[in-house]
């Protein structure tokens, strides 16, 4: 898991690299806070989360659309002619 939520940067920056660590831990853990509450097994006995319900790409995805929503990222570019 660390490969996949750990941020890939160039910086030489410590600064900046201990920032996205942290931010990475942060959205691991908070992925497994919304597993452990909402995609647990119901059962007698401990409990046993279903990781298959709710995987963490399906979490990456629905937090960056939920920023791109938030910040207003654009999308698309409107043009005034088109080619062909």
């Amino acid at each position: 898991m660390w490969n996949i939520v750990n941020a890939k940067t160039s910086s030489r920056n410590v600064v900046l690299r201990y920032l996205l660590t942290i931010t990475s831990f942060l959205l691991k853990n908070i992925l497994v806070a919304l597993q452990w509450m909402f995609f647990s097994k119901v059962q007698q006995g401990p409990r046993s989360i279903d990781e298959d319900l709710f995987r963490f790409d399906l979490f990456r995805l629905l937090v960056w659309e939920g920023f791109r929503k938030k910040l207003k990222f654009i999308s698309f570019v409107s043009v005034l002619r088109s080619i062909g």
